[in-house]
């Protein structure tokens, strides 16, 4: 008989002293999941989107990429979900890669919007088309306005 009462007491206590472990927004930060639609102003088309809080940049998926000169500046153009993009080069960054030699990456500044946030960030140009979402947003994007909830997937 015992043995109930000691049940009942344990569960009763799992039930009121369980944590919460929801994430509460608050009016600085949005909470988002792990994957999102994440909007490219100058493609002006919505895609899926990983959103990495390990990755330091944001990178899109670039096919045919191409460096060129416009009035004496750098510039990118690059297709990404058959729609072509131009941008001026920001830089070129060496991405070192595991068993292999490293590669160079052109660096383009652009304008991505998630939830309601509207901002212009650097992002790399890669070949994303082995992976499943054609966008990893990563920590230069969510920087003081997002909170990610991995538990969560397109909250938005």
């Amino acid at each position: 008989m015992w043995r109930y009462g000691f049940l009942i007491l344990m569960s009763v206590l799992f039930l009121f002293g369980a944590k919460n472990n929801s994430i509460a927004e608050d009016d600085n930060h949005v909470v988002i999941g792990r994957l999102e639609k994440v909007h490219i102003m100058a493609a002006d088309m919505s895609k899926k989107a990983r959103i990495d809080t390990g990755a330091k940049t944001t990178s899109i998926d670039a096919q045919k990429i191409e460096t060129f000169l416009r009035d004496g500046k750098e510039w990118v153009g690059f297709t990404f979900n058959n729609q072509r993009i131009q941008a001026p080069l920001v830089r070129m960054v060496r991405i070192k890669r595991h068993g292999g030699k490293p590669i160079r990456r052109p660096v383009v500044e652009l304008e991505l919007q998630l939830a309601k946030i509207t901002k212009k960030v650097e992002v790399t140009l890669a070949n994303r088309a082995r992976y499943h979402y054609p966008i990893l947003i990563g920590r230069n994007f969510l920087r003081n306005h997002f909170i990610v909830d991995v538990n969560r997937i397109f909250t938005l």
